[in-house]
């Protein structure tokens, strides 16, 4: 496949318990319509703010030489491709935590985690959602549609309007108003 990367806007912190990496993307992405995001062990939280394109922002909580988090467009150019680099990866040696923000037209977000909290606030469009461990969230957002799945986390929905709401927990509360 080829994708086209993105630039990157870096900048460091250093704090006493280790080091933190950051990175903003800012990308050229006028078509963009749909956002996937894949982490295995990190929080991702999308929102929709006052911006004219999507930007992505990352923070490594552990550090590992050989994860690279991943943010690249898809073949067409309409979905943007978030990936944490750590599906090979032990979750002690690889945390990537992930801050999206978007403009405000409809966009198709999928999430999916393995133990991160995943929260989507104000979006416009659909909103697709699965974790294996953690708490998925949706709040003030109108939605065409949205799925939110977990094993064993909780559901909760506040000032959402949505067409279809689909939501599973084995062992998590569902909570919706």
């Amino acid at each position: 496949m080829n994708h086209r990367h993105l630039p990157l806007l870096l900048s460091f912190a250093s704090h006493l318990t280790g080091c933190s990496f950051t990175a903003s993307v800012v990308p050229d992405t006028p078509d963009v319509s749909r956002v996937t995001v894949t982490t295995d062990s990190g929080d991702v939280e999308v929102r929709v703010a006052d911006v004219s394109e999507p930007v992505v922002r990352y923070r490594r909580g552990t550090f590992s030489a050989d994860s690279t988090p991943s943010v690249h467009l898809s073949d067409d150019g309409t979905t943007l491709v978030v990936d944490d680099g750590c599906s090979e990866l032990d979750a002690a040696v690889c945390h990537v935590d992930f801050e999206i923000t978007l403009p405000d037209r409809p966009f198709h977000v999928h999430l999916a985690s393995d133990s991160g909290e995943l929260k989507v606030v104000g979006l416009r469009g659909s909103v697709s959602a699965t974790t294996d461990s953690s708490d998925l969230q949706v709040k003030d957002a109108t939605l065409s549609e949205i799925a939110m799945t977990s094993d064993s986390g909780d559901l909760r929905l506040r000032g959402t309007h949505s067409d279809a709401v689909s939501l599973t927990s084995n062992s998590g509360a569902i909570d919706a108003d």
